[in-house]
């Protein structure tokens, strides 16, 4: 804990850590996403309440989806934790009288845990709930790795010493707008993104759960951003909601489908760029924010300190006269 609480945390300024528990392993993983990631998920959230709009009407009043971002627990056999983001269906069928919820979609996304600890977790999901029909994951890779300016050298000197600056204020010394992915404020970066991996997997039609193991095929897609052309990805995702499709005529064999046409994308390539600039400006302000303000605090710790000295110092102390009136 006193790492997540020191000034190499790259954390909002917020302080919102997300824990998670795998049972069979014993093994508790905390992370502290920042602004950035948090952004990116957003849109692809927004992605899927689109598809969701799609949906037609006459086929509305017997479904309803959850699409939830960091927010809904999740207890299984495997792991505790909360998904990043998840998708839930609900189908007033006969063979669903109570209205379970089936768990359709389950993201994570990864800036400071390690690969192997965000497939670990994906193993868990796909363990717990072997119908899933999606499972992906997001890697922020920073080009360094983040660490505070400190309060000692040179380095920043402006910022320190200077009131804390609002977002507008603070911009101004910001060295290069255009390029979002590295921010420079007073010949310090704040943050620098190198690459935003997508992988996605969808369990193929007859098999009886997703296989992590694949990399190739239809079962699996990857893209990489902002290089690589997303239109794998984003086929992926087109893939999975034919299976869920077929999953609704399951559950409800009398419903017609023939009118819901899905959107050409689920996540638009211009909202993915918004979401980066956005997230790496609100990543490295938080990060500035969060330092200063410890800086701040250490200046007046220093001052009380100096003061308590002072007071206790022989120079300051009073010698009264001579009770007695003698020499």
């Amino acid at each position: 804990m006193d790492r997540l609480e020191s000034d190499e945390c790259p954390q909002t300024c917020n302080k919102h850590f997300k824990v998670s528990f795998l049972r069979h392993s014993q093994r508790l993983m905390v992370s502290y996403p920042f602004a950035a990631r948090g952004m990116v998920l957003n849109a692809a959230m927004r992605g899927l309440w689109r598809i969701q709009d799609t949906i037609p009407i006459s086929v509305a009043s017997d479904l309803d989806f959850e699409v939830s971002l960091n927010s809904t627990c999740y207890w299984g056999e495997s792991i505790d934790t909360a998904p990043d983001l998840m998708v839930k269906m609900w189908s007033k069928s006969r063979e669903n009288p109570r209205h379970v919820p089936r768990t359709m979609w389950l993201m994570e996304s990864a800036s400071n845990e390690s690969d192997g600890d965000v497939m670990d977790k994906l193993r868990a999901y796909v363990h717990d709930v072997p119908d899933l029909l999606v499972v992906a994951k997001i890697l922020f890779k920073e080009a360094t790795p983040y660490h505070s300016p400190g309060s000692k050298g040179s380095t920043v000197k402006r910022l320190r010493l200077s009131e804390r600056m609002t977002q507008s204020e603070w911009a101004r010394y910001y060295v290069n707008p255009q390029e979002y992915l590295r921010v420079v404020v007073d010949d310090y970066t704040w943050f620098s993104l190198s690459s935003v991996e997508f992988h996605v997997w969808i369990r193929k039609p007859g098999e009886s759960k997703i296989d992590l193991d694949s990399l190739s095929g239809d079962g699996y897609a990857f893209g990489l951003y902002p290089t690589v052309d997303f239109d794998d990805v984003d086929s992926a995702f087109q893939r999975s909601f034919e299976l869920m499709k077929a999953t609704i005529l399951h559950d409800l064999p009398d419903v017609d489908l023939h009118d819901w046409l899905l959107p050409t994308r689920v996540i638009e390539p211009e909202d993915l760029v918004r979401a980066l600039e956005r997230g790496a400006w609100a990543t490295a302000y938080h990060r500035y924010w969060h330092w200063h303000n410890r800086q701040k605090k250490r200046r007046r710790r220093t001052s009380r300190a100096c003061a308590s000295d002072e007071a206790s110092s022989p120079l300051n102390s009073v010698q009264l006269p001579n009770a007695s009136g003698g020499d």
